[in-house]
């Protein structure tokens, strides 16, 4: 039996035949496997892509900016700092041999430690030094 041939006409005519069949398919076996809130989530920043991409809207003006990854202010680096600690703290109650990734651990020396050293030590021997003159 020879191979037929299928011209370009034909060929977009099956694929646009074939995806409006399958489409909804696989769309309802991907809502049922995500479930519904994920999935319109997951469909609605999928569109908002191809919006993007395909017909040149603007993208948003936080798309691709880390500037609200930046800790702007003292109190959110403590914030994020406890958090961090908190995190440590509980992997070494859950698992003794727990052992940090090497980021934190060049994050510990460069910044953490420091700050410990230059400010929090500081203020604790000042307030022991308090203290003993109060004699509390």
């Amino acid at each position: 039996m020879p191979i037929r041939r299928i011209h370009e006409g034909e060929y977009y005519k099956y694929i646009d035949a074939y995806e409006q069949r399958v489409y909804p398919l696989v769309q309802a076996a991907l809502e049922a496997r995500l479930g519904g809130v994920n999935y319109w989530h997951r469909r609605n920043m999928l569109e908002k892509f191809d919006e993007w991409l395909y017909n040149g809207a603007r993208r948003p003006s936080w798309w691709g900016s880390h500037k609200r990854l930046r800790i702007k202010t003292p109190e959110e680096f403590l914030q994020k700092l406890k958090a961090i600690m908190q995190f440590t703290v509980d992997q070494f109650a859950k698992d003794p041999n727990y052992m940090p990734p090497d980021e934190f651990i060049k994050l510990w020396v460069k910044v953490i430690k420091p700050f410990f050293e230059n400010v929090i030590k500081p203020i604790v021997e000042e307030t022991k030094a308090i203290e003993a003159s109060k004699g509390i």
